[in-house]
């Protein structure tokens, strides 16, 4: 299992921390490339992302079930800087958002820690399984 935080400033506005226990670091590899390329489709934004699907015989819903981290990460290196380097913002509470300029650095937001089934069962007894993330 992995204990995965969350940390990040927006300016000298606000503080942004989270948490979440995965049973695997791929099972959050995965999550994480899956929430920068996936709402691509979900919002319309990008034809081009869609196209690729198409040339690799894959559709959203299919690709939903059976892409793995690993497939994303050979995706994304050998794809061009436009997934790569397109801006987000992700938006929490009443309307607060935080912006990334790339997927670098909204990776480099999470930090990744190997823990025990005893420690996750503390962890989940006194807080649950996530905040925040």
């Amino acid at each position: 299992m992995v204990f995965v935080t969350f940390k990040d400033n927006y300016a000298d506005e606000f503080d942004v921390y989270g948490f979440s226990v995965y049973e695997s670091e791929e099972a959050f590899l995965l999550d994480l490339y899956k929430t920068w390329l996936f709402d691509y489709l979900e919002s319309g934004r990008s034809p081009k992302f869609e196209g690729y699907l198409e040339l690799k015989g894959m559709d959203f819903d299919d690709c939903l079930e059976t892409i793995t981290a690993k497939k994303l990460e050979t995706f994304f290196a050998g794809s061009d800087e436009y997934f790569k380097n397109d801006p987000k913002e992700f938006y929490f509470g009443t309307n607060e958002a935080i912006s990334y300029e790339s997927f670098e650095e909204f990776k480099d937001c999470f930090e990744v820690k190997e823990i025990t089934k005893e420690e996750y069962e503390t962890i989940k007894k006194f807080v649950g399984e996530t905040y925040g993330v």
